[in-house]
């Protein structure tokens, strides 16, 4: 690397992927350009290893672009001079080359998906050219569907050969579309709906077929830099616990995990537009939740930090979700005394909820706590208006009243490091029968029906050939799932509803996130 150019596209292919490297390779690479002796200006220990920090790099730089090249004749020349750039937060040259043929190629894309911030310096008629307009905010009342135009155009599917973190990329982008359609009323934009319906059962029969092949390997994956799946989300905080340990300042570390219960991929970029806008700093990725995408049994494996097969006794219940975090901590060298837990009541008030929360990370002994938030699960089953009725519910609570913000901004003032993540996602199904198992399955939920046996499970399924056995990986002995299909419900058949239990890709990748204030 010996340009500004060569660089840029160097970190544009690593945090556009959103893909980390161990520390001491990020270190090596700023030592190595240091040596170079041409970049000592650069914030080079920022924007190599934090994805946040370069993207903020950028965006303070953008509209110093934007001013120098609309400022150009048609010959190319500048005909005004260039003004001196003041209160950049980020140290380096105030003009990097956005125009480079091998920068640009990503730029529209980094304002299309949200990760860059569009400018109101000029208008889009004055820049030159196509590629620049994404990052120029476009005129009052434009058009609502285009930037969801844009993604769908622009969504590409990953290979059969995909890796995970092929599909969690996928997830995040197929968040932000998801978040678009439930904004838009399906009167309004009939082709463009038909177009997202087109594309979501492609993206989930691509997901499944993946799925199906690849799940059996996912837990044996590793959980740094990032975990796979939700039962190492503890292990990975435990290893940054233990590496900040052998330091002095250690002993004030607090660290809490807030688990949404029930959130979704397309909620979840609701609540990152809340957070950003209250001025947090969100680096966030999927990970895949346990199939079948059930409480007792995604939510228990991220406490107990285990394969469901580890606590078969209680895969039925959430009730022993305490227990398994202290007990984690413990065998991790965190004295019980230590590690809190808080979870929502049933229909328990935010306000009460986030008193009960605020008690505990208040205590001076409390250096690990696991939070439990109910409410987006519990407006998931209250809802009768389909999904763009649970999107709105949710973008009111995030955006209006603003309670993730409010409990994340006060674990923050404790000083807690956060991680949020999910359990399991849901996605809207429609009723295609009930099954009539009575007392024979051991769960019934409206995406998924769990039996003792295979037998048992092989007559219901042959009753509903759509639906799919599945092949009880990392779950325990007599835990037989049978799943339907994306978009179906065992519901009253035409019913419309919003569930989870199944293998869709809106249900099987959830958010993982860290959060923290933004420097």
């Amino acid at each position: 690397m010996t340009t500004p150019a060569d660089l840029l596209r160097l970190l544009l292919e690593k945090h556009y992927r959103s893909v980390r490297w161990p520390e001491s390779v990020d270190a090596r690479l700023a030592h190595w350009l240091r040596m170079q002796g041409k970049w000592s200006d650069w914030p080079l220990d920022a924007i190599i290893g934090d994805r946040l920090a370069f993207f903020g790099f950028l965006d303070e730089r953008w509209p110093l672009f934007l001013q120098r090249v609309c400022k150009k004749d048609d010959a190319g020349t500048q005909v005004a001079e260039e003004s001196a750039a003041y209160g950049l937060t980020f140290s380096g040259p105030p003009h990097i080359p956005f125009d480079h043929r091998r920068v640009h190629v990503y730029i529209d894309n980094l304002f299309i998906e949200g990760h860059l911030t569009p400018s109101k310096v000029v208008s889009r008629e004055a820049v030159p050219e196509k590629w620049m307009q994404a990052g120029v905010v476009g005129p009052a009342g434009e058009e609502p569907g285009s930037r969801l135009e844009l993604l769908l155009e622009r969504l590409e599917f990953p290979a059969a050969d995909a890796t995970p973190h092929d599909w969690s990329l996928l997830a995040l982008r197929w968040g932000d579309i998801s978040a678009l359609r439930w904004r838009l009323a399906s009167s309004d934009h009939p082709g463009l709906i038909a177009r997202f319906e087109t594309l979501q059962r492609e993206v989930n029969e691509a997901f499944v077929a993946w799925l199906e092949v690849h799940y059996p390997s996912l837990a044996s994956l590793g959980y740094l830099p990032r975990p796979t799946m939700v039962h190492q989300v503890a292990h990975s905080m435990a290893h940054h616990w233990h590496l900040t340990a052998q330091e002095a300042r250690a002993q004030g570390r607090r660290m809490a995990l807030v688990v949404m219960d029930g959130l979704a991929m397309s909620q979840w970029t609701v609540i990152r537009e809340a957070l950003n806008d209250a001025g947090l700093a969100v680096d966030d990725a999927a990970v895949y939740a346990w199939v079948p995408t059930l409480t007792s049994v995604s939510r228990q494996a991220i406490f107990c930090g285990e394969p469901p097969f580890f606590f078969g006794p209680t895969i039925g219940t959430t009730q022993k979700d305490e227990k398994h975090w202290q007990r984690f901590w413990e065998q991790n060298g965190v004295q019980a005394a230590r590690v809190g837990y808080v979870c929502q009541k049933k229909q328990e008030e935010d306000e009460q909820f986030l008193a009960r929360v605020q008690e505990k990370a208040e205590h001076p002994r409390c250096r690990v706590l696991g939070i439990v938030a109910g409410t987006i699960d519990q407006m998931m089953h209250g809802t009768v208006t389909g999904m763009d009725g649970l999107q709105n519910r949710v973008e009111h609570w995030s955006m209006k009243r603003k309670r993730p913000v409010q409990l994340i901004e006060m674990l923050l003032s404790e000083g807690f490091e956060v991680v949020l993540t999910s359990d399991h996602g849901n996605a809207e199904c429609v009723g295609i029968g009930k099954p009539n198992v009575g007392v024979v399955a051991d769960e019934r939920g409206e995406r998924a029906h769990v039996f003792p046996d295979e037998l048992t499970r092989k007559k219901t399924a042959g009753e509903y050939p759509s639906a799919r056995p599945w092949t009880p990986h990392g779950l325990p002995a007599g835990y037989h799932p049978l799943l339907a299909q994306p978009g179906d419900a065992f519901i009253t058949k035409g019913k419309r509803t919003v569930a989870h239990g199944g293998h869709a890709i809106e249900e099987v990748l959830v958010p993982y996130a860290t959060i923290r204030k933004r420097t």
